[in-house]
């Protein structure tokens, strides 16, 4: 398996390399916009935790075409059909996808959470004010968030081939964003950031049960989805070459 990683990387470099970039850029303009905001005397504790927020969002937000970007490449290169010829089984084939996007968050993760506490030391210095370094915890959500949606991603798009997955993912992720702009607008309970940050944050202990019961739902889906993946996998290979 850890040669069909090293083929996924080396084959997927350019794609690497351009999710990387973009997600430091995005990450760098929001972090800007706060030190800018800063000079300007416009600086608060809830405008930092709204553009770290906003930051840690922008961070994620290139990589969630990974797997399909991964399995894409496959399909162009027909390797699908070599695997279901070789000893190579499906089973390591699509272990190499999941394994690879799972180290891939574990690094964001990490990388947000150096870079955060870069920025929180700064900004105490500047404005006396930390308010990023706590942000970690929403990124660690974010990261089983994406787990979660690769884990109806990957099965579609090993079965259906990339556009099909690429379709399902941008469904599922619009059916996200409207539902909670929907509830709220409209829900019980109108949503601010105030609460926001709160239902993150909160050292309640059943929003925290809540929150690691959640986490735990979206890792167990990632799982259980792969076994799922290698039965589909045989039968994508022969429909998308």
């Amino acid at each position: 398996m850890w040669g069909l990683i090293y083929k996924d990387i080396v084959t997927n470099k350019k794609q690497f390399i351009l999710f990387a970039v973009c997600s430091a850029v995005l990450f760098a303009i929001m972090v800007a916009a706060l030190f800018i905001a800063d000079d300007f005397g416009e600086y608060t504790e809830v405008s930092a935790q709204a553009v770290s927020l906003m930051a840690v969002i922008c961070a994620f937000l290139p990589w969630l075409d990974l797997p399909t970007s991964l399995i894409k490449n496959d399909e162009g290169r027909h390797w699908g059909g070599f695997v279901s010829a070789s000893p190579i089984s499906a089973k390591g084939q699509v272990a190499s996808k999941y394994v690879l996007s799972f180290a891939v968050l574990v690094v964001i993760v990490n990388m947000l959470y150096f870079l955060l506490q870069i920025c929180d030391i700064i900004l105490y210095y500047s404005a006396r004010v930390t308010a990023m370094s706590g942000t970690i915890s929403f990124a660690l959500m974010l990261a089983f968030a994406v787990m979660l949606l690769w884990a109806v991603e990957i099965p579609f798009t090993v079965y259906f081939g990339s556009q099909t997955g690429g379709a399902v993912k941008f469904l599922l992720f619009l059916a996200v964003v409207l539902g909670f702009i929907v509830y709220g607008l409209y829900g019980r309970t109108r949503l601010s950031f105030d609460g926001l940050w709160a239902l993150f944050f909160s050292e309640d202990i059943k929003i925290y049960a809540f929150t690691i019961g959640s986490e735990l739902f979206c890792a167990a889906a990632y799982l259980l989805s792969y076994p799922l993946s290698c039965r589909l996998y045989p039968k994508g290979a022969e429909k998308n070459g």
